[in-house]
């Protein structure tokens, strides 16, 4: 076996230095010496894999006992003219001749010693933590979702009543009790009611929508309509015939002199929340007659002076 280097000065520790202390000497040195950290020095290489061969047989007991017992008898187990042969020490001297080889022989830092492995990744040996086995990190579990989600569709009529949703899930019949007035993303939910999965439950989540009917709209627990009056009606009063949501006919008063844009309010026929019901307000819209007779435009116009 040819003459093999000094581990102990490659890290600078003495020939009885410790463990933590040589896991110290390595860390420091693998720091300094990492390639990556030294882009410009070709050397680099070289010495960090000097560096990560004696730590791979000093920080291992068994072989830095046989490192030392070779260092002290450098022919213990070569076999006869070369001190006898001990079977105590000649396979341990084997093993280590064999790592020299690939630790110091050719090669570059990456595919010697460590067999082709970085240090710093997968299999390596980590310069700040001693040799261990690489695992990549594990991210901690989420916990599955088992919540479900339901969209129920109401008309403005249902709305305005109020009552309960029915829908089938899981062969199960759910109902969804809900006020008169809800409102448009009103969301309820039900414990228990979601996917159930190693003794877990989820919750079941029911969105109420409310369709847009067109002539009606909703402004808190009021609602709003448009109505067209003929411009005469508006000038000289009348009244009007008002549907409200659900076919509920109401009566309307147009008072004289009624403006485009006037809101007339109908007071408790909006949304009929608990604590107090909102109103009917329909916005006037003036609608100019276009089949006036003859009689109607000279009264008309002497009307207007």
């Amino acid at each position: 076996m040819s003459q093999q280097p000094n581990l102990y000065k490659i890290l600078g520790v003495s020939e009885d230095a410790s463990p933590e202390a040589i896991k110290k000497a390595y860390r420091t040195l693998a720091r300094t010496h990492h390639p990556d950290r030294n882009p410009d020095n070709p050397k680099a290489e070289e010495k960090f894999k000097e560096i990560q061969g004696a730590y791979e047989v000093l920080s291992d007991d068994a072989k830095r006992k046989a490192y030392d017992r070779m260092r002290r008898n450098p022919f213990a187990g070569q076999g006869p003219g070369g001190g006898g042969f001990d079977p105590r020490t000649a396979t341990s001297a084997h093993d280590l001749s064999d790592l020299f080889n690939q630790i110091f022989g050719g090669g570059s830092a990456m595919g010697g010693g460590m067999g082709g492995r970085d240090p710093f990744g997968p299999g390596g040996t980590d310069p700040f933590g001693g040799a261990r086995e690489y695992r990549p990190p594990q991210q901690p579990e989420q916990p599955k979702n088992l919540d479900l989600n339901r969209t129920i569709r109401l008309s403005f009529e249902r709305m305005m009543k109020g009552g309960e949703a029915r829908f089938s899930l899981s062969g199960q019949t759910i109902k969804v009790p809900f006020p008169p007035g809800v409102r448009d993303g009103y969301k309820v939910r039900i414990k228990g009611k979601g996917r159930t999965e190693g003794g877990r439950k989820g919750d079941l989540y029911v969105t109420f929508r409310i369709s847009d009917e067109g002539r009606y709209r909703r402004d808190g627990y009021n609602i709003l309509t448009t109505i067209d009056v003929d411009a005469l009606d508006a000038i000289v009063g009348a009244r009007y015939e008002l549907e409200a949501p659900g076919g509920k006919r109401l009566d309307l008063a147009i008072p004289a002199g009624t403006q485009h844009g006037d809101k007339l309010r109908i007071r408790g026929q909006g949304v009929q929340a608990e604590d107090a019901p909102g109103d009917l307000i329909a916005e006037v819209r003036i609608s100019i007659p276009t089949t006036l007779t003859k009689a109607q435009v000279d009264a008309l116009k002497k009307i207007r002076g």
